[in-house]
This record gives C-alpha cells, structure tokens and sequence, in this order.
C-alpha cells in the first residue's frame, strides 16, 4: 500500500489527479485558462533551449529526431495514439538533452505529463496526427538549416495548433 500511496500523492503533486474525501482519486480536471498557461509555460521553456540547442546540436542528434518522427509515423499508422504521444514527448526530451538543460528538462516534463493527460482528446481527432509530424518535421528541418527565429516561430505554431485542437 505504501508504495502506491506515494504513487499517488507524486500524481497528485503533478497536478494529474486529485484526491476527495470519501469519493477516492479521479484525473484532475483543468479550466481552459489553466491549460493556455500549461502551454504557455510549455513555449517559453522550449523556446529557452533555442540558443543551446542550436550549439550542441549534431548530425547524429538531428537523425535520432528524425527516427522518432518515423516512429510516429508507424504509430500514426497503427492508430496507436498512447504510443504516439510517447514518442511525442521523447522529441521534446531529446531536444532538451542536446541543449543539456537538465533543469529545464525536468519542468517540461511536469508540463508535458499535463499534456499528454489534456491532450489525449486532441491528438485523437481527425488528421491531427499527421499535423504533428509536419510539425516536428519542420522543427527539424530549422535546426538542421541553422535558422534559430524559424525555430521559435515553428515551435509557437506547434503548440497553438495542438492548442486550436483542443478547442481551448
């Protein structure tokens, strides 16, 4: 019982679930405004990593965002979304790791749990898949052609467009 109490209480603490008395556990639901602010603190973190990023990044690094990207494609075309929005959160990840900002990184997961549990209903509709995987194509095509104020812009459309699909 210990170690799932502790489960638990992490959940809670990532503001994913909440706890009510005599009712038990149940996922935390967020107010519109809430999630504009998770996907605001989301740009500004991601966006944050630009210059780092931009320095560290090697051809290897740019080829292991593009196998997850054709991971996604497969997950895309087995209709598996959970694994989808898994390899999702890995690109971002690996864009914080070349960058080496461990702090960050530890933030944007918090974020990005809070998206995954809001953003389920989002990347299930229809087309949105294959949007994201342009998205992260063209997030990695600005890293690969050096171009930091297309990375900016393109990372703010990624997010606004995931945003728009969650009708918020």
């Amino acid at each position: 019982r210990t170690p799932l109490r502790e489960a638990m209480y992490d959940l809670i603490n990532e503001d994913l679930i909440e706890f009510r008395p005599r009712k038990g556990y149940r996922l935390k639901q967020h107010s519109n405004e809430e999630v504009k602010q998770i996907f605001l603190l989301r740009a500004i973190i991601e966006k944050g990593i630009k210059d780092p990023l931009f320095e560290n990044v090697g051809s290897h690094d740019v080829q292991k965002l593009k196998n997850i990207i054709d991971d996604q494609k497969q997950a895309m075309e087995e209709n598996n979304s959970y694994h989808f929005m898994q390899l999702d959160k890995e690109f971002h990840r690996n864009m914080f790791m070349i960058a080496k900002y461990n702090i960050f990184l530890k933030s944007y997961d918090v974020f990005h749990n809070l998206t995954i549990l809001i953003g389920s209903k989002a990347i299930t509709k229809q087309g949105r898949m294959k949007d994201v995987i342009q998205e992260h194509l063209d997030i990695v095509e600005t890293i690969e052609t050096n171009n930091k104020a297309s990375f900016e812009e393109k990372i703010d459309k990624h997010l606004s467009m995931t945003l728009e699909a969650l009708g918020s």
